[in-house]
């Protein structure tokens, strides 16, 4: 089987390819649209840790998914800094794509995605993405 996603979420953002490395003076900015590999879920969901070295303007943004839902959270510490809450408009049932928008000072941070699925089995289904 070939799955037409293959990187999963990275364990940090302070890599290269996102933030820079955390022993490099400077963050760098990116800017990427990228499917994430989610198949095999726990029910923790997935988290990637980063280290911000300057106040940063951070925007994520989700997409719809048709048998997925999923919550978007970044935490300092034990706090929750900033979400996405699973919003749906009353008057014809569609979910609002997740998304947040935030300005977040220096520090030590963990995004964290949760996931619900209206059948348990696609959880554990091969090639799920986001």
């Amino acid at each position: 089987m070939r799955c037409e996603h293959t990187r999963y979420l990275p364990k940090s953002l302070n890599r290269l390819r996102y933030l820079g490395e955390v022993d490099v003076a400077d963050q760098q900015d990116f800017d990427y649209i990228e499917h994430f590999r989610v198949d095999n879920l726990k029910h923790s969901g997935r988290e990637t840790k980063f280290t911000l070295k300057e106040k940063t303007l951070v925007r994520i943004d989700g997409v719809e998914h048709a048998q997925l839902s999923f919550f978007i959270k970044i935490l300092r510490g034990d706090e929750v800094v900033a979400s996405q809450e699973g919003a749906i408009l009353t008057s014809n049932n569609v979910r609002l794509i997740p998304a947040i928008f935030a300005v977040l000072e220096p520090g030590d941070y963990v995004m964290k995605i949760e996931f619900v699925a209206r059948e348990a089995e696609i959880l554990t289904e091969p090639c799920q993405a986001i």
